[in-house]
């Protein structure tokens, strides 16, 4: 049995192990594709069956499973293309760090020159305490935080921190601070945890440096920082990671990007 018929016998055998939880066939359908990705079914670039092939193994309209695709095209799990057909979605957002500074004299920031930021210091622990962290994640027993310091052009440091459930992504700590400097975390998670970083929700707020703060960034105390919270999602809309930025005030622009 090769891989495209091991796929789609698991992709039965989850839709009928839960035939009926959801609404509609098409849900099901919906439902037996997600839960297929979540236990590694399929991976980035997979090429699914045509909706003929589906219907057919299905025993359904090409209507319902043309209602469940436009779900996972909805969800970002899957992309079309006509006259090449579906594929699962690349999960890997690119550039973990979407966020890109121009010159304040320029007007359009596509393809233009951008300051670059390098990722000089990476710490990584595990902690116990809580915050807005475990606001977002839930209670844990632990999380991993990951401490990054970005310079921008020479010129300025960015402290950035990132937050992950302690169970479940422990083996986050195994990676050498040098390794996460240079792979993309996201990457981590998605290629070792088959957990794909699909949505996130930014937010920005004007605050101000405590002492702690001012000395990571090299800042007076009580300067104005801008801060950049990032909320990231997975499958099902499940709370995968916390993030914030705390970025010194400055003349340039500042281009917060999708990551695609």
């Amino acid at each position: 049995m090769n891989n495209r018929d091991i796929r789609l016998q698991a992709l039965l055998e989850r839709y009928k192990k839960n035939s009926g939880q959801s609404k509609s066939k098409a849900g099901d359908i919906y439902e037996a594709f997600l839960k297929t990705v979540e236990a590694g079914y399929w991976r980035s670039g997979d090429k699914i069956p045509t909706e003929r092939q589906l219907a057919s193994a299905f025993s359904v309209s090409e209507g319902t499973i043309q209602s469940a695709l436009r779900q996972l095209v909805d969800n970002r799990i899957i992309t079309r293309s006509r006259g090449r057909g579906s594929f699962i979605a690349d999960f890997d957002e690119g550039d973990n760090i979407f966020m890109r500074f121009f010159p304040p004299s320029m007007i359009n920031t596509a393809g233009g020159m951008m300051f670059d930021i390098v990722i000089d210091n990476v710490q990584i622990l595990e902690i116990d305490s809580d915050g807005p962290w475990s606001e977002f994640l839930g209670s844990r027993p632990s999380y991993i935080r990951m401490i990054r310091y970005l310079t921008v052009d020479n010129r300025f440091t960015v402290f950035s921190d990132l937050f992950f459930d302690g169970g479940r992504f422990r083996p986050l700590l195994d990676f050498s601070p040098d390794t996460l400097a240079v792979i993309h975390v996201r990457k981590i998670i998605h290629d070792r945890f088959n957990v794909p970083f699909l949505n996130a929700e930014r937010n920005l707020q004007l605050t101000v440096a405590d002492a702690e703060m001012a000395q990571a960034i090299n800042v007076e105390p009580e300067s104005h920082l801008l801060f950049l919270e990032v909320l990231n999602y997975s499958l099902r809309r499940e709370p995968i990671a916390y993030q914030r930025f705390y970025i010194p005030t400055n003349d340039w622009k500042l281009n917060i990007w999708s990551g695609k």
